[in-house]
C-alpha cells in the first residue's frame, strides 16, 4: 500500500525506542493541575507509607492531581482509587454540594466509563451534573463539560437518543464560549459526528469529522494525538461505507502519528494497530497484516513485562 513501506520503518523505530508523549486534552483536570506536588514521590506511595495522610484540602487536591496524571496516560485503574479518596476528602471538608466535590465526581464518572463500569459512571455523572447546574453561575463551563461526559457515556453504551441532544447543547455552548476554532469545539464536532456515524447518517458525520480535522490541524499541527484520533474516525467512517482503500489511508496516517508522538506501550498505539490489521485482513492483505501483528505482539509483551 502507499504508506506501508514508511510504516515498516516507523514500526522498527517503535520497537527499539520510546517517543515523547504529548498528552491530549482531558476533561475536568484544570482544578487539580493548579496544585503542585511537594516532591516526585507518587501520592499513592506516600499514602501507603503514611495511613494517617492528613485530611486537608491541599492533600485532596494532590490526590486529584495524581489521578489526573494517570488519566492523561489512560491508566484508569490507578486513577480510580485516588479519585475516590479525594472525593471522600472533599465530602468531609466541603460537603457534597461543593464545586470541588462535583468536579471530582464528574472525573470519577469519566474513569468509570473507560473501566466499563457504566452503572457507576451514570450515577456519578448525573449527580455531578445536578450539582454543577445548581451552581451554574460560577460553574457554567464545568456543567457543559459534565454534560459532555454524560453524552460520552451514552455514546459508549449505544444510547444515541440520549447522547445526541446533550452533544448538540454542548456544541452550541462551546461555539458561544470559545468559538469555532477551538479544540474543544472540534472535540464536540467529533462526538456529534460519532452519533451520526452510529446511526448510519454518513452524509452528516463526514463534514463534522472533516471540520474537526481542519481545526485540529490548524491549532495543534499534524503530529498530535488528537489530530490522529480524528483521522481514525474518518477511517472508521469509510470502512463502514465499504470504501476500504480510503479507510486504509486515513488509518495508516493515524498510526504513523501515534508511532511518532506516543510511547510504544501507549494503548492508543496498540488500538490503532489493531484497527489497521483488521482493515488489511478485510482487504485480503494477509502478509502485510502479519507484519503489523508481529510488531503488535512485541508491544504487548513489553507492556506485560512492566
Amino acid at each position: 500500500m502507499i504508506y506501508l513501506q514508511s510504516l515498516a520503518v516507523l514500526l522498527s523505530v517503535a520497537v527499539i525506542s520510546s517517543h515523547p508523549y504529548v498528552s491530549p486534552h482531558m476533561p475536568n483536570t484544570q482544578l487539580a493541575k493548579t496544585v503542585a506536588l511537594d516532591d516526585d514521590k507518587p501520592v499513592t506511595k506516600r499514602l501507603e507509607a503514611h495511613p494517617d495522610f492528613d485530611l486537608t484540602l491541599e492533600n485532596a487536591d494532590k490526590l486529584k492531581l495524581q489521578a489526573s496524571q494517570y488519566i492523561d496516560n489512560r491508566d484508569y485503574v490507578r486513577a480510580e482509587p485516588l479519585l475516590k479518596q479525594s472525593l471522600q476528602f472533599y465530602k468531609q471538608l466541603q460537603g457534597e454540594e461543593s464545586r470541588r466535590y462535583a468536579i471530582t465526581l464528574d472525573q470519577l464518572g469519566y474513569v468509570y466509563i473507560w473501566l466499563g463500569k457504566h452503572t457507576q459512571a451514570e450515577k456519578c455523572l448525573l449527580q455531578a451534573n445536578r450539582i454543577l447546574k445548581t451552581n451554574m453561575g460560577e460553574s457554567r463551563d464545568l456543567y457543559f463539560d459534565s454534560e459532555n461526559n454524560l453524552a460520552g457515556l451514552y455514546l459508549k453504551t449505544g444510547d444515541l437518543e440520549r447522547a445526541k441532544p446533550l452533544l448538540i447543547e454542548v456544541l452550541e455552548a462551546r461555539k458561544r464560549k470559545v468559538g469555532v476554532e477551538h479544540i474543544d469545539y472540534a472535540g464536540s464536532l467529533n462526538n456529534l459526528g460519532l452519533v451520526y456515524l452510529r446511526c448510519g447518517k454518513f452524509e452528516l458525520a463526514e463534514p463534522l469529522f472533516r471540520q474537526a480535522l481542519s481545526i485540529n490541524r490548524r491549532r495543534l499541527g499534524e503530529n498530535n494525538q488528537i489530530y490522529a484520533d480524528t483521522l481514525e474516525k474518518l477511517a472508521e467512517l469509510f470502512d463502514v461505507k465499504g470504501e476500504d482503500i480510503v479507510a486504509e489511508l486515513f488509518q495508516i496516517r493515524a498510526v504513523s502519528i501515534y508511532i511518532k508522538v506516543l510511547p510504544k506501550t501507549h494503548p492508543a498505539l496498540a488500538q490503532g494497530l489493531e484497527r489497521y490489521v483488521t482493515l488489511l485482513k478485510k482487504m485480503q492483505l494477509d502478509e502485510q497484516a502479519a507484519q503489523v501483528l508481529a510488531t503488535l505482539k512485541m508491544i504487548r509483551e513489553e507492556k506485560a513485562s512492566k
